[in-house]
């Protein structure tokens, strides 16, 4: 945070924060689940990114991804973002789909794992502006999937043929890199790419072994449970 302290979001839908000496933390119970993230927005507004009150309630709901919080009035101001897939997806989607969030300036930018378009909100009232299409062959988009796998290998074997987009970021003269994944079994294949502000791929990375003199990247590998397990990849024009 700005004034030097922290924020920490808990899954299960606590948001704590700490002010720059560590030792005031400040709790708050939200009413989301899951519960991926926390921005702030200023002294009073925080972004909280989750599933909303409605789509709890009913899971065939789309719900909304992104919320205002209000630190002082302990309250959801206003909800946005609504879940941006099609009927038949829901389901998945709410299986399997988080948010990547990047506040930049007076702009929000956020994308649903699912999905290949990133979205541009105002930081001010969550008003869409923009719409960012990633242009990547490499992305494997969302399929249609059955209601029901009749088996863990059926399932998993299906996973295969999607990518998860993990995070998003921001470089200082607006370019936009995205980091996405793709499960092989138990494992996973981390690749990224770096965007122009249009959308269209200037550079992607994919792992392979390292050759003497190559540029290599490193980059976490999000679900191992040891945090200095790292991912090598080389970087392409």
């Amino acid at each position: 945070m700005p004034d030097g302290g922290l924020l920490v979001a808990e899954f299960s839908g606590r948001l704590h924060r700490f002010g720059a000496s560590g030792d005031s933390a400040r709790t708050s119970r939200v009413p989301l689940f899951p519960f991926y993230d926390a921005r702030r927005l200023d002294d009073d507004r925080v972004l909280l990114v989750g599933w909303g009150p409605i789509a709890q309630r009913e899971r065939a709901e789309r719900g909304s991804l992104l919320h205002e919080w209000s630190t002082r009035e302990q309250r959801i101001r206003k909800s946005y973002f609504v879940l941006p897939v099609a009927d038949a997806q829901l389901a998945l989607a709410r299986s399997l789909g988080s948010v990547a969030t990047v506040i930049s300036g007076d702009t929000i930018l956020a994308v649903f794992a699912l999905t290949d378009t990133i979205y541009k909100f105002t930081v001010s009232d969550g008003t869409l502006v923009a719409k960012v299409p990633i242009r990547s062959s490499l992305l494997k988009r969302i399929a249609d999937a059955p209601n029901a796998f009749r088996s863990v290998a059926e399932r998993s074997k299906w996973l295969e043929q999607v990518s998860v987009i993990d995070a998003l970021y921001q470089l200082r003269d607006g370019r936009l890199l995205v980091q996405f994944s793709e499960r092989y079994g138990v494992l996973r294949r981390y690749r990224l790419l770096l965007l122009d502000a249009s959308g269209t791929v200037l550079a992607q990375a994919s792992p392979r072994y390292r050759k003497r003199g190559e540029p290599v990247l490193l980059f976490a590998n999000r679900d191992d449970d040891e945090p200095n397990i790292w991912r090598r990849a080389e970087l392409r024009p």
